[in-house]
């Protein structure tokens, strides 16, 4: 039985997590230089998106055969197994490399989650998916766009891979980056979003 990768989890986990915190405060000095904010905030987003696509495209090998993974979540049947106690009673761990990567491929994309919308606050004043007022209440008022965003983001890094042999197209990454875009929304309602709504 495998145990859980805790250290290396934490040492990505901390500044993915913790960014947004850490742009409250970078960017509190700066608020009175409204354009030079701005600046800022689309120069970060930038920078982040670059960071996705060498860290997915530019730094990867050629020469991956043509293969497309659309079992769903696959990964997490071969990174857990059930019996034995581990993480979770009668859940353990089978796979820490499968593991790890599953992990990262969530944090990768947390960042972006808040980044998005802290660079462009215009993005959350976009159509719902309703005009009901009812049901633009809950669910339907959540920032679902931003999460698309990062679906179509990942969708776009996932096809590259497989068209210029950097990767398999995986249904499983597209998930996790999906998710982890998830995490990133609810740490920018959390911590970033202004409290009044910019204007349309």
């Amino acid at each position: 039985m495998m145990t859980f990768p805790w250290t290396w989890i934490v040492l990505i986990a901390i500044p993915a997590l913790g960014g947004a915190l850490l742009l409250k405060l970078v960017t509190k000095p700066l608020q009175r230089h409204e354009q030079l904010l701005s600046y800022t905030r689309l120069f970060l987003l930038a920078l982040y998106v670059a960071i996705i696509i060498t860290a997915t495209l530019l730094t990867r090998p050629s020469g991956y055969r043509f293969r497309v993974l659309l079992s769903p979540f696959w990964s997490y049947r071969r990174a857990f197994s059930m019996g034995g106690g581990g993480l979770f009673p009668g859940l353990s761990i089978a796979d820490n490399r499968i593991l790890k990567q599953i992990v990262l491929n969530i944090l990768l994309y947390v960042p972006f989650g808040y980044l998005l919308p802290f660079a462009w606050p215009r993005i959350l004043t976009l159509p719902k998916f309703s005009a009901h007022p009812r049901l633009r209440s809950g669910f339907q008022a959540f920032p679902w766009v931003v999460v698309f965003t990062g679906t179509a983001l990942s969708l776009m890094t996932e096809i590259a891979q497989l068209v210029f042999k950097r990767g398999f197209f995986e249904f499983d990454d597209l998930f996790n980056n999906t998710l982890g875009c998830l995490i990133g929304v609810l740490l920018y309602l959390l911590f970033l979003k202004p409290k009044r709504a910019p204007a349309a």
